[in-house]
């Protein structure tokens, strides 16, 4: 939405506003201009041309409310995030060398001002909270590396947070809490990431991943659930640039697999098994060794997941040639 600045200083009732400049309208030569300032438009309240359009506010954003606190709240900067350990809204001294009215410190007053930063910055991070600023820093980064979407961070952060407030952190590298936040949080999202995936977008070993993580589940009694196979199925076809068709034939033959319990498996070898299934079937073959690759799984995974859904499925499936 466009408006002008005048909509906020002026308390104006309603959208529009008489002009106070001195411009007629072209049309019909009468000061009858008024401003739209929920369209950001100028127009012509006797004949209603338009003579202005997409006007830009230049000052602060504002909320508009009814009544007696119309106009009355006023925000400046972000707003507040959980993934900044001061919620986005830090308090410390600036960099640069002037004053508030815009004049230059004096040389002898530099040092002080650069003393007074070291300060504040130290007292934003002293001691414990050192470890809850690093971590955030950490999910950030890794989140921007492995391009999670905004979701995917905030609930990263979240879990790191209640992890810091219960002292789990304690003993513990800070990296592998990280990790295993964001992989607890693509957990909560449905984001079809496996540990061997956080292991190698944070450099940290999957195994102590898998150890911190399912430590903090069962201090924080986050209570999830294993992963359902379907949710890694469209990233893998997209990998191996399959049809939609065989999505649909995939989760249809994973459906049918949870409804019989043939298979012990984890989700992502019955995923893999089903997809190379259904491939097969819709005429898209792909080699276990290129689903394989798609998916970070072994050969020897598919085979033996793929040759127990069509034993308990009956598919008649003829072995291509691989």
């Amino acid at each position: 939405m466009v408006m002008d600045t005048d909509a906020a200083s002026n308390g104006i009732e309603g959208k529009l506003e008489k002009s106070n400049f001195d411009n007629l309208c072209p049309e019909c030569n009468k000061n009858t201009l008024v401003k739209d300032f929920e369209r950001g438009e100028i127009a012509c309240d006797n004949c209603g041309i338009v003579t202005a359009e997409n006007l830009i506010d230049h000052g602060p954003p504002h909320r508009d409310f009814s009544g007696d606190q119309k106009d009355s709240l006023r925000h400046h900067g972000p707003a507040e995030t959980i993934t900044r350990h001061d919620k986005g809204l830090p308090v410390g001294v600036g960099f640069g060398f002037r004053d508030a009215y815009g004049k230059p410190v004096p040389a002898s007053k530099r040092g002080d001002i650069y003393r007074m930063r070291k300060q504040q910055n130290r007292a934003n991070t002293i001691n414990r909270e050192r470890s809850l600023s690093v971590g955030l820093i950490k999910i950030a980064e890794f989140c921007s590396r492995g391009n999670f979407l905004k979701d995917v961070h905030e609930s990263a952060a979240w879990i790191y947070k209640r992890a810091f407030e219960k002292n789990l952190i304690r003993g513990r590298s800070i990296d592998a809490v990280a990790a295993a936040s964001i992989y607890g949080s693509c957990r909560q999202q449905g984001v079809a990431r496996t540990l061997d995936e956080i292991g190698v977008l944070t450099g940290i070993d999957r195994k102590y991943i898998g150890r911190t993580y399912r430590y903090m589940s069962w201090e924080l009694k986050l209570c999830l659930l294993p992963a359902e196979s379907e949710i890694y199925i469209p990233r893998i076809c997209t990998m191996l640039g399959l049809s939609q068709a065989v999505q649909t034939e995939t989760i249809k033959i994973i459906q049918c697999v949870r409804e019989k319990i043939v298979t012990s498996g984890g989700s992502l070898g019955i995923a893999t098994g089903a997809l190379y299934i259904a491939s097969v079937l819709c005429n898209e073959a792909r080699t276990q060794r290129e689903i394989a690759l798609a998916a970070n799984v072994t050969e020897v995974t598919i085979r033996n997941r793929y040759k127990e859904i069509i034993l308990a499925l009956g598919i008649d499936l003829r072995q291509p040639k691989l």
